[in-house]
């Protein structure tokens, strides 16, 4: 995966298709549509409850996501030009990500594995419920993902539609572990789509898997950006 440098101390170049922040390599494809939040990869540790109390989280939680967009983390985002900041929100929005969450820090070591089971929400590809009734399930960890948006034709028509499947359930598995700012996590992943029974026949299936490494922002800046482009709401984390 190319890095690609990003210009300016208060400002990010959008890039599509490289590596912008942290490292993601994935392969594989859900009948035939690839994923590749590749563009930007960061990590959290989310210490303090949100403005303005600031009071300590007890206990403190773990934060990772990835998008196919690419932008510096570690830059105010809120300093871009207005076009610019519209273009990267719409970018992310429509683009393959992922997050993961960890309610407690302490469950965030290497060597330690975690596995959630998600079902699609209200828009195809984007697998944002967790299934409460599935068996597996890593207690006190969420994982979240979204595949990016099919580009139609004029000549598109639902006779060509092909829903992805209803259940995904996703694995991790981290190598490397340091929390502190800049350090980071480093681990592998494996996000595998399942058809029900309710399902259409021809509904996609498929596994994506690979390894990435999200380097840790500081808590501030990483929550300013988290605002700024409604990051929360775009990778389903809780405030």
């Amino acid at each position: 995966m190319r890095t690609r440098a990003i210009a300016g101390a208060l400002t990010a170049a959008l890039v599509l298709g490289g590596c912008g922040y942290g490292d993601v390599a994935f392969s594989g494809d859900f009948g035939g549509r690839a994923f590749r939040p590749d563009g930007t990869a960061f990590g959290l540790v989310d210490a303090l409850e949100r403005l303005p109390e600031l009071k300590p989280r007890d206990p403190a939680r773990v934060i990772a996501v990835a998008s196919f967009a690419a932008f510096d983390p570690t830059a105010d985002q809120e300093q871009l030009p207005g076009s610019e900041l519209t273009d990267l929100r719409h970018a992310i929005e429509v683009s393959d990500w992922f997050s993961f969450w960890w309610r407690d820090r302490q469950q965030v070591v290497a060597g330690s594995a975690f596995a959630d089971v998600v079902l699609i929400g209200d828009s195809d590809g984007r697998y944002v419920d967790s299934d409460s009734t599935a068996t597996g399930r890593s207690d006190g960890f969420q994982a979240r993902f979204g595949v990016a948006r099919e580009s139609l034709s004029a000549s598109a028509s639902y006779a060509d539609y092909r829903p992805l499947g209803t259940r995904a359930v996703v694995t991790v598995h981290l190598a490397e572990v340091d929390l502190g700012t800049g350090g980071q996590l480093r681990g592998n992943a494996t996000f595998k789509i399942e058809r029900l029974d309710s399902d259409p026949a021809d509904a996609a299936t498929g596994s994506v898997s690979g390894e990435f490494s999200a380097p840790l922002v500081g808590e501030r800046i990483a929550e300013k950006n988290f605002d700024t482009l409604d990051l929360y709401g775009q990778f389903e984390v809780s405030r």
